[in-house]
């Protein structure tokens, strides 16, 4: 009778045992295996506004912690309301890693609040830089400035009355001509230098260059039919920046009354520059013809006319305002060469 009550027990004891065992290897194969982490989101900080003027302003961070995952984006978000998300289009991509960065904010209107709010990705989630978030006003529209008209891009530009014309205050930003076609952007050297149709690039091939500073464009973008500037607008013939300069005193002065007062955009110290008119020649440089960048950034500024030197010629008329000097220099080059473009309205 006892071994009967013996195996009668010991059975279900053992079955027990076993789906113990069975249940206990289940939630090992769940747990995390030694030494890995599971990410959490970045810590990150965001830094004080700087250089805010009045279409563009410098916001940055740092990611002080990548929570134990690969930091995929970072970079900085704004809106015109408190603790944007990078659910708005408005923001900037800086890359991978950690480590403090600087975004160069664009496209903003004048005299607008605006807040921004550093930011980093990974595997878990958005991380962003404070509870709160940081803010700044652009300047308003230096005396003068009129009104804002828009490219086939849909960048904004300010505008301002000089004399009896009213030009844009910035350099064009365009990569698409007025009927909407896309302007070719070459990158390549030696195919820039082979070009005899429309293009534009960046500086230095640089896209940021070119949405602060604007777009180099070549001569036959500047003479396509399909139009460079908005609608009602036209690039400047050699005449109509003639007049300008005598407007402004002449070429041995008008320099430094058109170009942006300061050195913030200047590679040199911007010798003269006073801005008086509310022009602000800003120092795009230009490609040379043959595609090759050799000279210094951003110290001077180099603007197309759309007048050939003759109807069969190879080169155009074009104005250079150097960074150490008060004076407009009209030339010729080759209409290959990338330059600078400032438009004009019609009358």
């Amino acid at each position: 009778m006892k071994k009967i009550l013996y195996n009668y027990v010991f059975y279900p004891l053992a079955v027990f045992t076993g789906a113990l065992t069975l249940l206990l290897s289940g939630c090992e194969k769940d747990e995390i295996p030694a030494g890995e982490v599971t990410p959490v989101i970045p810590v990150v900080s965001s830094m004080d506004p700087a250089n805010v003027l009045v279409t563009m302003a410098d916001c940055g961070g740092e990611v002080t912690d990548d929570g134990g995952g690969e930091i995929t984006a970072r970079g900085v978000v704004w809106g015109t309301t408190p603790l944007p998300t990078v659910d708005l289009t408005t923001k900037t991509n800086e890359g991978s890693g950690t480590g403090k960065f600087v975004s160069k904010v664009t496209g903003l209107l004048p005299g607008t609040t605006y807040y921004f709010r550093a930011y980093a990705t990974n595997s878990a989630g958005t991380g962003y830089g404070g509870v709160t978030s940081k803010n700044f006003v652009t300047r308003p529209f230096p005396p003068g400035i009129t009104g804002l008209v828009a490219d086939a891009s849909g960048n904004l530009y300010q505008t301002v009355v000089i004399g009896t014309r009213t030009w844009m205050v910035e350099n064009l930003k365009t990569t698409k001509f007025r009927d909407g076609t896309n302007i070719p952007n070459v990158s390549d050297d030696s195919q820039w230098g082979l070009l005899t149709t429309a293009a534009y690039c960046n500086l230095n091939n640089v896209v940021k260059n070119g949405e602060v500073y604007g777009r180099l464009y070549n001569w036959h973008s500047v003479n396509d039919a399909k139009g460079l500037c908005p609608a009602g607008w036209h690039v400047p013939t050699d005449v109509e920046w003639t007049a300008l300069m005598d407007y402004a005193g002449g070429r041995t002065v008008a320099g430094g009354k058109l170009k942006q007062s300061g050195s913030t955009h200047w590679y040199g110290a911007n010798v003269f520059g006073t801005n008086e008119f509310g022009f602000t020649a800003m120092p795009g440089d230009f490609r040379p013809s043959n595609g090759i960048y050799v000279y210094h950034l951003f110290n001077s500024c180099y603007f197309w006319t759309s007048t050939p030197v003759s109807p069969t010629s190879t080169t155009a008329y074009y104005n250079w305002l150097p960074y150490s000097d008060k004076i407009v220099t009209r030339a010729s080059t080759d209409k290959k060469t990338g330059y600078s473009v400032r438009c004009i309205k019609d009358i």
